[in-house]
């Protein structure tokens, strides 16, 4: 009869526990080595556990546990995949190249004379090397080395040419967009949406805690009852025969029936079938403990029983539904998680948004040149006080604008992220309403399981001294062996 009452007290317990309620494992810590111990000790004897113990060895053995608990740590490695788009990148380059053409003017004066021209062979390598990295504001910064050797057979020997040359170059380039892709807001919209994703993860693994703990807890007390309910069967087949054997001396002394024997044995019969029945039960609700514990030996269930420690007590306690509501929907996992949800699909709106902008782009950049007859000549004069004199630097500075004809492709990404906002709301307010309708319905339990508790505690005053009233009147002949046999039940 206090399993009415237990029925009642778990339904609310599980509905509490996804309130926020700390994980039980944080008041454990200090029992787990123990449990293990317990577990690993094997044998035939039976394993006497608290609800505690089974629900800590559950925390650290849990199948279901152990798969939420790697998706955190995979959202957490998105988070810092996301972040890498702001990582500068090292770049180089190098390339060689031969370009032979036929001369402008086919004949030159030299010294007075004519002299044919030889047709252009110029030899050119080019090697380069910076570095480029994406700002927070969507800017793309570079800054870069360049250096071109250029070699013209055809000024071979000359005095007033430099060949060959070493041009080298060292440029700053800067391209910031104005409207579309533009802002910390829109760029940092990725990295925002993986930390939901981790938190959302880690309401997950909350709740799968969660439920391993109601689960373990209702499965705990299933065990209790159908072991109560073993020993009550026992006990009703030990006193069915030993009314057989009163009968069965009634019977010789010529008091009762052979009808009354045949029974007192048929029930015997049925009480054994009912004990038969509820030792394959105990065996079940084992099972489905160690389950959840995952209390095996490597892919099999472990044969050990489980011997439950705690008994379940009544207490009458008052629960206040309107503050239970409260709790509820502000700190159950699976709100905050379709909140989160919601935020998500928020910034998946303004992303949208921000790409129906024309793409337009300031760009600038600023180029210190230097020209030698060596790679080292070349690079040593960008240190020279000239280098920074307008002759030897190049600049730029203007602006770039797309505008996509129709942007389709934009504007129903933009619609379609809103209908999932609409979505997620809805989905939000449906699950409220359920949190709404199961605390009310726990409770509810609770209240309507204390007065059965308080009825069943009653009927079995009742039922006992009826009982003892038809073993009187039998003793004085006034009843029958059957009236006997259903007062016992």
């Amino acid at each position: 009869m206090k399993t009415f009452l237990s029925r009642g007290v778990l339904a609310l317990a599980a509905v509490l526990l996804a309130m926020g309620v700390r994980c039980w494992a944080q008041e454990s810590q200090a029992k787990p080595e123990a449990s293990k111990a317990a577990v690993a000790r094997g044998g035939p004897d039976p394993m006497v556990m608290t609800l505690r113990d089974c629900v800590t060895y559950a925390l650290e053995n849990n199948l279901d546990i152990a798969i939420s608990r790697i998706a955190p740590q995979i959202r957490t490695h998105e988070i810092v995949g996301a972040k890498s788009t702001f990582d500068p990148t090292f770049f180089a380059n190098a390339t060689y190249a031969r370009r032979t053409s036929e001369s402008i003017s086919r004949q030159q004066v030299v010294g007075g004379q004519f002299q044919q021209v030889p047709k252009s062979d110029v030899k050119s390598s080019t090697y380069s090397t910076g570095l480029r990295q994406k700002l927070i504001t969507g800017a793309t910064a570079e800054l870069a080395a360049t250096q071109t050797r250029s070699d013209n057979r055809a000024y071979h020997g000359s005095r007033t040419i430099l060949n060959p040359s070493y041009d080298t170059d060292l440029k700053l380039s800067i391209t910031q967009p104005l409207l579309r892709d533009a802002w910390p807001t829109y760029n940092r919209s990725d990295i925002r949406i993986r930390n939901n994703n981790r938190a959302i993860s880690q309401y997950q693994f909350r709740t799968t805690v969660i439920n391993t703990i109601g689960t373990v807890q209702t499965r705990y007390w299933n065990l209790v009852r159908a072991l109560e309910d073993l020993r009550v069967r026992q006990q009703s087949l030990i006193r069915a025969e030993k009314f057989l054997e009163s009968t069965r001396v009634r019977y010789n002394a010529g008091t009762v029936a052979k009808t009354d024997v045949t029974e007192a044995e048929a029930e015997v019969a049925a009480r054994v079938e009912g004990v038969i029945r509820a030792q394959s039960t105990v065996k079940t609700r084992e099972d489905e403990l160690k389950r959840v514990m995952n209390l095996a030996d490597g892919q099999l269930l472990s044969d050990i029983s489980i011997t439950p420690a705690d008994k379940p007590s009544f207490e009458v306690k008052v629960v206040d539904r309107d503050e239970c509501i409260v709790r509820a929907m502000q700190n159950r996992p699976d709100l905050l998680e379709l909140k989160l949800a919601i935020e998500n699909q928020q910034i998946q709106v303004d992303m949208a948004r921000n790409q129906l902008l024309p793409k337009l782009d300031a760009v600038g950049s600023y180029n210190w040149n230097a020209l030698g007859r060596g790679p080292r000549n070349s690079v040593s004069k960008l240190g020279e006080p000239e280098w920074i004199d307008p002759d030897f630097n190049d600049k730029s500075i203007g602006l770039t604008l797309e505008i996509p004809i129709g942007n389709q492709r934009a504007k129903s990404n933009h619609n379609v992220a809103r209908l999932e906002v609409t979505d997620a709301t809805l989905r939000l307010n449906n699950r409220e309403l359920q949190v709404n309708v199961e605390v009310r319905d726990a409770v509810r339990q609770i209240e309507t399981n204390t007065e059965r508790v308080k009825a069943t505690q009653k009927a079995r005053e009742l039922a006992a001294e009826r009982l003892s009233a038809e073993e009187k009147k039998l003793d004085a002949g006034k009843s029958t062996v059957l009236e006997v046999l259903r007062a016992q039940e």
